[in-house]
């Protein structure tokens, strides 16, 4: 943490300025979110868990969803042991309202039918930060 300090101070003092220190702390602090394939206007990030032809197939699906949407979507895929998870970036309503449960399930389920047959999917919405903050797992029973 010294170093980033003295780099910082360095920075400043020789006129770099503001904007290469926001460049630093950017590159230090943005979570690794693994290898990035860009599809449309969209970036799929896949962890270490998953292979590329696993990511691949998230691919295909996003591209699908993302054909007509101007927007700059996030997206990762990871893996939980046998469980995928969809992770994406999306506005504040979908994850502080339920309003849009229902669509998130029936994403769940289209993953889970189409691109991993089989297998339990996840969905986790996250915040610009790609922090979780709602999940959906209709294979876990509610409490």
């Amino acid at each position: 943490m010294r170093i980033l300090i003295y780099l910082a101070a360095g920075m400043l003092a020789t006129g770099a300025g503001l904007v290469s220190l926001l460049v630093v702390a950017v590159m230090i602090f943005a979570p690794n979110l693994g290898e990035c394939i860009e599809v449309n206007n969209s970036e799929v990030y896949y962890t270490e868990n998953v292979t590329e032809a696993e990511a691949q197939k998230l691919v295909e699906f996003v591209e699908s969803l993302t054909a007509e949407t101007p927007q700059e979507i996030t997206f990762q895929l990871d893996k939980r042991g046998d469980d995928y998870l969809y992770r994406m970036c999306a506005q504040p309503i979908a994850y502080e309202t339920d309003d849009l449960d229902a669509s998130w399930i029936a994403t769940e389920t289209l993953l889970e039918q189409d691109v991993f047959p089989g297998a339990n999917v996840i969905v986790e919405l996250c915040d610009d930060s790609m922090t979780t903050r709602k999940t959906i797992d209709e294979s876990q029973p509610e409490n």
